[in-house]
């Protein structure tokens, strides 16, 4: 081999001067390609890698939306039971409030009624009491003035039977003009006629009940009040209308609804 390169050297002298530069780009070349076979490698080695991580990137992918649908499973169901449970436990609230407001209603339709009763009696016991007063000042009346009519007579019959024993055959009234009635004496048979009683005092300071609001509680110490003011104010209150419109103002627009 060595001989032939002699042989090639005298043959062709010119190769011995080229000859440097090819070696020298020959080694050139052969670095380019060995730094590429290095950038080839550790491209494939990269490109490998890349791999692997794509590969770990899907099964997380793939594990998260498991995940992700169990946990909306889970979220739904939640919504599922907390939606029922609040279904039931509204409608068990509904019934509730249904049959405790039918228990309110019916209660205060009672009460209602049971004020309402109280207000007719004392309606009807304030007219009887209204009535027995007027019969008895009608009573009182009719005594006084029978007692009046009694002293008159009782006045009068001893002068009329002195007059007839004085003149029997009652000559002398007709002889003699008819005298003018006797005023004094009239004012003295009147001023001898008893007078009615005096008119008693009612006292001043007496305590008002408070308004009545229809409340079933407060309706005997209302009505023992209101029987108090009549009682202790029989002028003021005289006649069944002054009663009731007292009472009437006492009464609260619940009380009178």
């Amino acid at each position: 081999m060595k001989q032939g390169r002699e042989e090639l050297d005298k043959q062709h002298p010119e190769l011995n001067e080229i000859a440097p530069a090819i070696m020298s780009q020959a080694t050139e070349l052969k670095k380019q390609q060995d730094a590429q076979n290095v950038i080839y490698e550790a491209a494939r080695t990269l490109y490998e890698e890349l791999k692997v991580l794509r590969q770990q990137v899907k099964a997380e992918l793939e594990l998260l939306q498991a995940e992700t649908t169990s946990q909306s499973e889970k979220v739904t169901t939640l919504t599922e039971r907390i939606t029922d449970t609040l279904t039931k436990e509204w409608e068990g609230m509904s019934d509730l409030l249904k049959t405790e407001t039918t228990s309110i209603v019916e209660a205060a339709h009672k009460e209602f009624k049971e004020v309402n009763d109280q207000l007719v009696q004392l309606h009807e016991w304030t007219k009887k009491k209204i009535e027995q007063e007027t019969q008895d000042r009608i009573n009182s009346d009719t005594t006084i003035k029978e007692a009046g009519e009694a002293v008159e007579k009782t006045i009068t019959s001893p002068k009329r039977k002195l007059r007839d024993a004085e003149d029997p055959l009652g000559t002398a009234s007709t002889k003699r003009q008819r005298p003018a009635p006797d005023t004094t004496r009239h004012s003295r048979q009147q001023s001898e006629i008893p007078e009615p009683p005096p008119t008693k005092k009612e006292p001043r300071n007496v305590p008002q009940p408070n308004k009545y609001d229809g409340s079933y509680a407060k309706l005997k110490a209302f009505l023992k009040d209101v029987t108090t003011v009549l009682e202790c104010m029989p002028v003021t209150y005289e006649t069944a209308n002054d009663k009731i419109l007292y009472v009437g103002a006492l009464l609260t627009d619940s009380a009178k609804t």
